[in-house]
């Protein structure tokens, strides 16, 4: 993948790591981050909220959709993909210093040509919201 995402010279930088390791050892700072439909292959988040949290620069947003569980926390779903509860997404978030913007359904991406439906979430880092630079959620 990263291979064909050369060939396309399109990106400034193309980095062949994990997401927590990657972003706890950044020296770099953002505005944004965003990970749509990436956390399906990943159970536990603290490393990564808390990761995304010191690599952002004052106030930065941070944007991800997630399979839902109603179970505690997050669970290995029949499809071997993760789902993540509302209730654990938002105590990570206080824990990791962000602010809940928004949280609401939508579709994920289509299975078999069935839309998946699940969790599309907007927080930023700081005491309170304000509007992200570019950021206009629905």
């Amino acid at each position: 993948m990263l291979e064909k995402s050369a060939e396309r010279n399109l990106y400034s930088e193309l980095v062949c790591s994990a997401i927590a390791t990657y972003i706890q050892a950044t020296d770099k700072r953002f505005d944004l981050i965003v990970c749509a439909d990436v956390f399906i292959d990943i159970g536990g988040l603290e490393k990564i909220f808390f990761g995304v949290k010191k690599a952002f620069n004052t106030g930065g947003c941070f944007g991800f959709s997630v399979e839902h569980t109603d179970r505690q926390n997050f669970e290995l779903k029949l499809s071997r993909r993760y789902g993540h509860s509302l209730a654990y997404l938002e105590s990570l978030a206080a824990a990791a210093g962000f602010v809940v913007k928004d949280i609401f359904k939508t579709n994920l991406r289509k299975e078999e040509g069935v839309y998946l439906t699940g969790d599309a979430v907007l927080m930023r880092a700081g005491a309170r919201w304000i509007k992200c630079p570019g950021v206009n959620p629905p």
